[in-house]
């Protein structure tokens, strides 16, 4: 370690947490949460709020009884009371529980309470009350974050051992590649996992929507504070020991602790990585984690004169004041768990890469290589996809229904995609060969171009022996021409192949029929670095994933013979009219795989050409003997599928394990719809609907962090059919009088938090999820346009013109839309969104324009009358505007009984030419008075 680095080293200062509560949720090693609490003890913290996540009583057991803590428990029937499966993830049980933590931390006294993970610390250089002091007004305080990394020489045996601190960079660019080597793939603005932060919360809690990191709500986001480096920050250990990251992603990958929020692409593949090394032996797993979370004395030297690294060891601010327990209760490196392998082994797999426009030749060059191989044993293709629909993804799989005994299994990597190559490579689904580590089995593979035919077997590749090699693939066209005649190779080409292969060209393959040899040890490590080439550098590599592979492989590849590989475009061309060429060009004309690589397709033009001839003749061979079609413009249609499988085969396939799930996408099960003097209008999904009717679950009122009301969600009424495609599906109504509610607060309450409430029995504390806010409640005849006023929305309801209900609304500057809400004789029905329709939001005004159709709302069985009123959906208060009818506003309005529906009258000649008239004189007009004053501004003034 450097001087410089050892210098910068700052010790915790005892007591800079004064006034402050921290909150965490937890589940996991009982050491990594008793090492949380003493070091925040440590600091100062008025008080831990720890929420315990399905605990087991070994734990219970070992957790002390003190007033500095409050622990907890929420068990597993308290979650499945709340949520359904579909919306059970960590960050929404983080965010609710904190929610709650709040509520009781207020009643404690405090007024400050931090939002943090069970693997981060508050590491702070000044008293909070200082830096408090410099925004009184802030309701949020946002802290950096700082990932932990281990130094080479340490032990990673603790959750708090690391030492080696680094800070996201802000001006100068670091040379990632340099210090973290292949690693550097899984890095996003040079941290490995989150770059958000965490924050400090005033209480009680501002009203707004919250994430794991921070406020959501754009009014309390313009007004929270970033707290300064030099003030402190937020200590990431990610990394943990290797029980703790053991634990942590085991569960993850196990499906018992389910993440969904935004999670990014770095991320997803640090989850795949990881799939992979915790199916290992606990030895592996551990050689593992310390290479892959410590950093060498040459990373250290580099990133500290970048001055983002800080030598920073807590570990002393972690052994007390609590008891850390015996050496019996801390996992041992055999207790390690070891994730089953979903897959089983076959005697032939296949990769490929395709996008929308290669699915078909992708699925013929499967046809061919199933037509020649396929009766010889079980196969297993493993597509990835860049860009593919469910559509797609049944063409690709429909070979599993020939009598062949095969598996296809298809992963999406658009978003890998996007994010390490770009959208501007037409070419770019091809650089997918470089995420085939994370997905494939491990077993050999050949990798297929989507161009390339199999004309007869050539199983022989799985049994061919490589040697040392791990790597194996055809000399590309441009290395066999600077052989025969590296004159008529440009300089620029000819220089890099030479460049890449140390001097032997023929050493440079071709990337559309390689060998993959996931049986070779050293495969994986050489095949994560020939990703992280073209993820950090892909830009300076003029093939990308080609030149990265031969780069990276150099010295470990082998060299198959040009039938393996016999590339159209090259041999067709006049470069083969003579010498060493011609022959190579005849000798491997009775090719086992022909790769079609003109820049013409055989697919796409049916020309008379005689390799577009005889990829037609190979194709329609194929489908004949594997019974399928490609739907090419010369396919023939596809015949019945053949279900005449054996018994055994029904057996195997009904009974085999089911693939892994995919991740379950966010899900709103519940949402407050809107609000009125008669009750709630709720979305609810039918999982959720289940809940309600199951369990006494309730909708729950909070101002200002005092319960404003209870209702029980029983009450419910049927799903609103009539309206469900108006406003929204699955709405229901939850009738309660709102003026009684309100009667506590003189009928007007302000910044009103909504959640839903399960007691599970008498003894379970009740667990509480969040799920709205309304800015301004208010009932009745106090229901005025001055509350809105107050609150910062302004509205109209206008007039009524050719059919339509029109009106106008200003709502919160911050606000990128709003949804407006009409009812009829106090019945909700219609909403619409208003969106921002002005270029630049931030001029003044933020005046957006609305309007219903009174046609459907007549149709809805509105037409026979009906006092008409609009309003906010953040709020119960009718905006401005004359009484209406809806039985007057469809008065131009007439019934065609040939079309069942109501219609608007023919408009008046020239009347939309009026419009435009008017509109332009009203442009005019603005433009005039806008720009008159800066032309007058900048006139010389007369004396």
């Amino acid at each position: 370690m450097s001087a410089s680095l050892d210098q910068r080293s700052r010790p915790s200062a005892s007591g800079v947490l004064a006034g402050v509560a921290v909150y965490t949720m937890f589940s996991g090693d009982p050491t990594q949460l008793l090492q949380w609490c003493n070091f925040h003890l440590n600091a100062g913290a008025d008080r831990l709020y720890v929420m315990l996540d399905r605990p087991s009583p070994e734990l219970l057991q070992l957790l002390p009884d003190t007033p500095d803590i409050h622990w907890h428990a929420v068990d597993q029937e308290t979650w499945s009371a709340v949520y359904p499966p579909a919306s059970r993830n960590v960050e929404r049980k983080q965010v609710d529980g904190f929610r709650q933590m709040a509520r009781l931390a207020v009643s404690h006294g405090h007024e400050y309470l931090a939002f943090v993970d069970a693997d981060e610390l508050i590491m702070l250089y000044e008293p909070f009350s200082d830096i408090a002091a410099r925004f009184p007004e802030a309701p949020v305080f946002r802290l950096k974050v700082r990932e932990m990394w281990y130094d080479d020489s340490t032990s990673p045996t603790e959750p708090f051992a690391a030492t080696l601190a680094l800070s996201r960079p802000t001006a100068r660019r670091v040379d990632w590649n340099r210090a973290f080597g292949w690693r550097a793939q899984f890095l996003r603005n040079g941290l490995l996992g989150h770059d958000a932060g965490k924050s400090i919360y005033r209480l009680p809690l501002a009203a707004g929507e919250l994430s794991v990191h921070t406020a959501l709500s754009p009014p309390v986001v313009a007004k929270t504070a970033k707290v300064p480096s030099a003030s402190g920050g937020l200590l990431h250990y990610d990394c943990g020991s290797v029980a703790t990251w053991n634990m942590k992603w085991s569960s993850r990958l196990a499906g018992s602790t389910v993440a969904t929020g935004k999670v990014a692409p770095q991320r997803w593949a640090l989850q795949r990585l990881f799939s992979h090394e915790l199916r290992q032996p606990p030895e592996v797993q551990e050689t593992f984690f310390r290479d892959f979370f410590s950093l060498d004395q040459e990373a250290q030297n580099l990133l500290d004169a970048e001055g983002i690294l800080e030598r920073l060891d807590v570990r002393e601010t972690t052994s007390g004041p609590l008891p850390l327990g015996s050496a019996s209760t801390r996992p041992a490196a055999t207790a390690l768990t070891r994730l089953p392998d979903p897959h089983d082994r076959v005697d032939f797999q296949f990769a490929f890469v395709c996008d929308k426009r290669f699915v078909k030749p992708t699925f013929a060059t499967m046809t061919s290589v199933l037509a020649q191989v396929g009766d010889k044993g079980s196969v297993r293709f493993v597509v990835l996809g860049d860009g593919l629909d469910a559509t797609d993804f049944t063409r690709l799989r429909a070979l599993e229904h020939t009598p062949y005994d095969v598996q296809v299994v298809v992963h999406d990597i658009t978003a890998d995609l996007d994010q390490d190559v770009g959208t501007e490579d037409a070419k770019r689904a091809t650089f997918g060969r470089i995420y085939l580590i994370d997905y494939l089995p491990e077993q050999r593979t050949v990798y297929l171009d989507g161009d390339v035919l199999a004309t007869r077997d050539f199983t022989e590749l799985f049994a061919l022996d490589l040697g040392t090699a791990c790597l194996a693939g055809v000399s590309d066209s441009a290395a066999l021409r600077i052989v025969a005649n590296p004159t008529r190779v440009p300089i620029e080409q000819r220089n890099r192949l030479v460049g890449i292969t140390n001097g032997e060209p023929l050493e440079y393959l071709n990337g559309g029929v390689l060998i993959f040899d996931l049986d070779n040890p050293d495969f994986r490590a050489l095949a994560l670095q020939a990703r992280a080439l073209v993820v950090m550098q892909g830009p300076a590599l003029k093939q990308r994933d080609q030149d990265a592979l031969n780069l990276v492989f150099s010295g470990r590849k082998y060299r198959l013979e040009s039938k393996y590989n016999y590339m159209t475009q090259f041999y067709a061309s006049d470069r083969c009219l003579d010498g060493d060429l011609v022959r190579l060009k005849y000798d491997a004309a009775d090719a086992s795989l022909i790769h079609f690589s003109g820049k013409t397709k055989p697919w796409e033009s049916p020309t008379d050409e005689f390799y577009n001839g005889l990829y037609r003749r190979l194709v329609a061979a194929a489908e004949e003997q594997v019974g399928v079609s490609c739907e090419f413009y010369f396919s023939k249609p596809a015949p019945p599928a053949r279900h005449h499988w054996p018994v055994q085969r029904w057996v195997e396939t009904l009974g085999s394990a089911p693939r892994p799930p995919a991740p379950p996408k966010p899900s709103t099960d519940i949402a407050i719809v809107d609000l009125c003097d008669e009750g709630a209008y709720l979305k609810l999904s039918s999982k959720m609907y289940e809940l309600v009717r199951a369990g006494d679950l309730r909708l729950v009122a909070y101002a200002r962090g005092e319960t404003l009301f209870e209702v029980p969600l029983e009450r419910l009424s049927p799903q609103q059919s009539h309206l469900s495609e108006r406003v929204t599906p699955a709405l229901r109504t939850l009738p309660f009088d709102l003026a009684t509610m309100l009667a506590d607060c003189d009928g007007v309450a302000r910044h009103v938090e909504f959640a839903v409430a399960s007691r599970v029995s008498d003894t379970h504390v009740r667990f509480e999820r969040w799920i709205g806010v309304i800015d301004v409640l208010a009932a009745g005849t106090v229901a005025t346009s001055d509350l809105l006023h107050e609150a910062g929305i302004d509205g109209a309801l206008e007039a009524v013109s050719d059919g339509w209900l029109t009106g106008w609304v200003r709502p919160h500057a911050e606000a990128p839309e709003v949804a407006i809400s009409l009812y009829i004789d106090g019945e909700l029905a219609a909403q619409r969104l208003a969106r921002p329709t002005k270029k630049d939001p931030s001029e003044e005004g933020h005046t957006r324009a609305f309007r219903f159709n009174v046609a459907n709302l007549i149709q809805l069985g509105y037409g026979q009358g009906g006092d008409v009123s609009v309003g906010v959906s953040a709020t119960t208060i009718p905006l401005r505007g004359s009484p209406l009818r809806i039985s007057d506003a469809g008065r131009e309005l007439r019934f065609d009984a040939a079309r069942d529906t109501w219609v608007q009258p023919p408009r008046e000649p020239n009347a939309g030419r009026l419009r435009v008239r008017r509109g332009l004189r009203r442009a005019v007009v603005r433009i005039r008075d806008r720009v008159r004053p800066k032309i007058e501004g900048s006139l010389p003034q007369r004396r």
